[in-house]
């Protein structure tokens, strides 16, 4: 086998010449850019390797630059071929460090303008970029300056190799090996920062829940804690002073403890209701549902409080609409939002509007009363928690009517939206699925 005559600035025989001849080697130095002196400016502005591997060569000499860039100039892995980096020191090699962040991999020599140049260059990129990423591949003509165990460890060096050993074969194995660990450890990297994506918005969505459902509670203690003290405060005073009450009295005191108990009731159902759909026990049971009826039904329901008000129900409907949706849901949902409307407007008019369009039913329902002011339209487009504003003879909800409608109708595949305006009225817009035939 025939090896490369010595260089004039080579000490060692370094690479087996069964590869190429002396004279190729020196015809390619001549020709070849990249030991121009501009070399490293040039080929710094080269920042894409969406269809290259970027492959930094870092030696004091410069036959193992030709050797290594004729042995690899025809490289390809996974449809891409490589770019070369040149540097002729550890402080060269720095700067091409500093401005390219996508290097694949890096032959690296340990013995140049230091003893421990290379080892200098590999704790540079590990500790101080931090870069776990690029493949490093050490080699040396000097056995004698081969690094001990430990620092290869340490610095997790990829490869060591000796220059004398370095055949045709070695190259493109090395090269080979060292882009498919790369590949790799990108592949990693990216899965990493997906789970981590994951995690942070999982950790964000279990905060807010947790805010939300402390903040539940505090609105559910206080809707509690008053209409109890109110039911305990009446009850004791007839317990204590009923022989002393006339007919009148016991009317109208009796009359507050059931206001109160009914208060009570309608608070535990609501929170029942939104307890289930928090655990996710409850099971919706969709079905062919007759929007018009069931609207006509819960109009009745509440015409005799809205007449109390002296307030108008207006129901238009262009069509026979049908739902596919829970229809004691569904029911929920109506209710409150027709409740609602009575409960915040005094002789006005409360418009229920039902059309189609596409694959969903569009339910309004407007009034002209107090409306919602802007501060608590804020509130309600965060969350749907009770806003501190009583109806027009100062009654008082629950807090979690439109929390509930809120949970069903997304479990219903649905959703709520609101406009309104302080003293001019609120209009409620829901959307339920429609029932689709199947034929």
């Amino acid at each position: 086998m025939n090896e490369i005559t010595k260089n004039n600035h080579l000490e060692n025989q370094y690479f087996p010449t069964s590869i190429f001849s002396q004279q190729e080697i020196e015809n390619f130095i001549k020709s070849d850019n990249i030991f121009n002196e501009d070399a490293v400016e040039q080929s710094i502005e080269f920042q894409n390797d969406t269809d290259f591997y970027i492959v930094l060569i870092v030696d004091d000499e410069k036959d193992i630059h030709s050797v290594m860039n004729i042995n690899l100039s025809n490289f390809t892995f996974k449809n891409k071929k490589l770019h070369f980096f040149n540097a002729y020191s550890g402080s060269e090699a720095k700067k091409i460090l500093q401005e390219q962040n996508n290097i694949a991999l890096i032959f690296l020599d340990v013995v140049m303008e230091t003893q421990q140049a290379g080892l200098d260059l590999v704790q540079f990129i590990r500790e101080e970029q931090k870069n776990e990423l690029i493949q490093i591949v050490l080699h040396t003509g000097q056995p004698g300056q081969a690094p001990e165990k430990e620092v290869i460890a340490k610095y997790n060096i990829n490869s060591y190799q000796l220059k004398t050993d370095f055949t045709e074969t070695k190259i493109f194995s090395v090269t080979s090996s060292s882009l498919r660990a790369y590949e790799a450890l990108k592949e990693i990297k990216k899965q990493n920062e997906n789970l981590e994506i994951k995690v942070a918005e999982r950790t964000n969505a279990l905060k807010m829940a947790l805010d939300d459902k402390n903040k539940m509670f505090s609105i559910i203690a206080h809707d509690v804690k008053n209409p109890f003290n109110s039911l305990l405060g009446f009850t004791s005073l007839l317990k204590n002073e009923v022989v002393h009450f006339n007919r009148k009295d016991l009317l109208k005191h009796s009359a507050i403890v059931h206001d109160s108990a009914e208060k009570i009731y309608n608070l535990l159902e609501n929170l029942l209701e939104w307890a289930r759909t928090q655990t996710g026990t409850i099971e919706v049971k969709a079905k062919k549902i007759n929007i018009n009826g069931l609207i006509h039904e819960i109009i009745n329901l509440y015409k005799e409080n809205a007449e109390s008000k002296s307030n108008t129900i207006l129901f238009n409907a262009e069509q026979e609409i049908f739902i596919n949706a829970d229809e004691e849901m569904t029911k929920t949902v109506i209710r409150n939002l027709i409740s609602n409307a009575i409960k915040f407007t005094e002789s006005g008019t409360i418009t229920i509007d039902l059309t189609q369009e596409n694959d969903f039913c569009n339910l309004s329902v407007t009034d002209t009363g107090m409306g919602i002011s802007e501060e608590n339209l804020k509130i309600l487009a965060k969350k749907y928690f009770q806003i501190p504003t009583k109806g027009t003879r100062k009654e008082k909800g629950t807090g979690l009517g439109l929390v509930i409608c809120d949970e069903f109708l997304k479990l219903n595949g649905g959703n709520m939206s609101i406009n309104s305006e302080k003293n001019k009225g609120s209009q409620f817009k829901i959307q339920l699925p429609l029932y689709q035939d199947l034929i």
